[in-house]
């Protein structure tokens, strides 16, 4: 599971599936959203993995909105904002424990429902996470998200973390 320690079951992006799927039962008129378009050379794509978890959790194919879009958290939470907002729906966010932060940061003014999730993080992820915990703020006081976002998808689309 390239990198990841112990069963899918524990695993913090699992986990995150499996809240999500319990939101989802308490709202049958909404969608899941899966939305990513990171895969980092040799690894399976990050949509892919969560499709695998959805699937394996029983969670009907008609219940899940897939979108291979967003190299970076910023801009998968402008997609899912955008979409919540044409659909007139509300945006509920699903975050592993070491991205709540970031995250929490980043959807301020959205009007988002945020969930945290504990799981076991993938080492490089959860040093990238914690990283950027006081990282998103900084960079955003300077005024270079955008600079930043573009740093990502570049770094991204070539296969890297």
């Amino acid at each position: 599971m390239d990198g990841r320690i112990g069963p899918i079951e524990k695993q913090d992006f699992f986990v995150s599936i499996k809240r999500a799927k319990t939101l989802h039962a308490r709202h049958p008129d909404s969608k899941i959203l899966v939305l990513s378009n990171v895969q980092v050379g040799g690894c399976e794509h990050e949509v892919d993995c969560s499709l695998r978890a959805l699937c394996m959790l029983d969670v009907p194919s008609g219940d899940i909105l897939v979108l291979r879009k967003g190299c970076e958290t910023i801009e998968q939470l402008e997609i899912a904002r955008d979409i919540a907002k044409k659909e007139g729906a509300k945006l509920v966010v699903v975050s592993t424990w070491l991205h709540y932060l970031r995250v929490r940061w980043l959807a301020r003014g959205m009007g988002a429902e945020h969930h945290i999730t504990y799981g076991r993080p993938r080492l490089r992820e959860a040093l990238t996470d914690i990283a950027l915990i006081p990282g998103m703020i900084f960079i955003d006081l300077l005024g270079r998200r955008e600079w930043f976002k573009k740093k990502v998808e570049k770094r991204r689309l070539s296969g890297k973390h």
